[in-house]
């Protein structure tokens, strides 16, 4: 069975047609041949993969924000600024200082580690995996401090 062309939009864009594939849909019993466009799994010009969606946002600053009803500007105010160019690229991903991360904590009234939910996440396992490496390379514990160290790096490595 041959397979009907794009449609000609489709065929107009060679970076069109590498970024998508058409899927022929068959509702049920007939035979259509009209196409779903899906983004493909290859790989771009570049030679770069399509990553997928990170599990946890990096940070829920922007969802916070909007959940009191500020603007960026009233969020600019408060953390002492006069544009709000700083908290909107902080809002796009940009990590914030400790201090200013303090600042938006008291402002929205939320943990930082809640705030920075996945750059926290991350960090912890970062810190996990090391924690567990120390305990492969520690000896017995023979002292009451080693031991207080150990039962530290253990429930670090939990």
């Amino acid at each position: 069975m041959r397979r009907p062309a794009l449609a000609p939009q489709c065929n107009d864009n060679p970076l069109f047609a590498r970024l998508f594939r058409a899927l022929p849909v068959w509702p049920a019993g007939k035979r259509c041949y009209r196409f779903v466009l899906m983004p493909s799994r290859r790989v771009s010009d570049r030679g770069i993969p399509f990553r997928p969606m990170p599990r946890k946002l990096v940070h829920y600053l922007r969802n916070e924000r909007r959940r009191k009803a500020l603007t960026q500007a009233d969020v600019a105010a408060l953390l002492g600024g006069r544009w709000k160019g700083r908290v909107a690229w902080y809002e796009r991903g940009g990590l914030p200082p400790t201090e200013v991360a303090l600042e938006y904590e008291a402002i929205v009234g939320k943990p930082v580690s809640d705030l920075l939910g996945g750059a926290f996440h991350s960090a912890r396992l970062k810190v996990r995996r090391r924690a567990q490496e120390l305990l492969r390379k520690d000896n017995a514990p023979n002292t009451a401090r080693q031991w207080r160290r150990h039962r530290a790096l253990e429930r670090i490595a939990a």
